[in-house]
């Protein structure tokens, strides 16, 4: 299960889909957050390079 949140997670946050927090479980609900927290703190800690490329990016067909 944690998983197919991690994919769900990773697709929603570096498309910049709004989080819809109304259908989820409990579970589903708290290891969100959880998730949400730590990848903010992670993006808080380091500078982004600004020769990598997004998963976004990628997807859209944009590089760089």
């Amino acid at each position: 299960m944690n998983d197919i949140l991690e994919i769900e997670f990773q697709i929603e946050y570096n498309m910049k889909v709004s989080q819809n927090f109304d259908s989820k479980e409990y579970y589903e609900l708290i290891w969100k957050y959880e998730r949400i927290v730590e990848q903010r703190q992670k993006e808080n800690e380091k500078p982004a390079d600004p020769n990598s490329v997004s998963l976004a990016n990628l997807m859209g067909g944009q590089i760089g």
